[in-house]
């Protein structure tokens, strides 16, 4: 497993942000794949990102 820190700050945000996780969505052609739609339109492939407030994240070894 990768110990990779992404943020994201700056522009109109207020804090910065931890990306958590990041889970993609694809289908076996490039009319499915996409859990949501855009104009009732569906696409090959999604991303979904989790971030939160870097002041909220616990590390792993904050549970131990």
């Amino acid at each position: 497993m990768y110990n990779i820190s992404t943020a994201l700050y700056g522009g109109p945000l207020d804090h910065t942000y931890q990306l958590g996780m990041m889970r993609f969505h694809w289908g076996c052609d490039d009319s499915t794949g996409s859990e949501h739609r855009i104009n009732g339109k569906a696409f090959p492939l999604e991303v979904n990102r989790l971030t939160k407030p870097t002041a909220h994240w616990r590390t792993c070894s904050a549970h131990k």
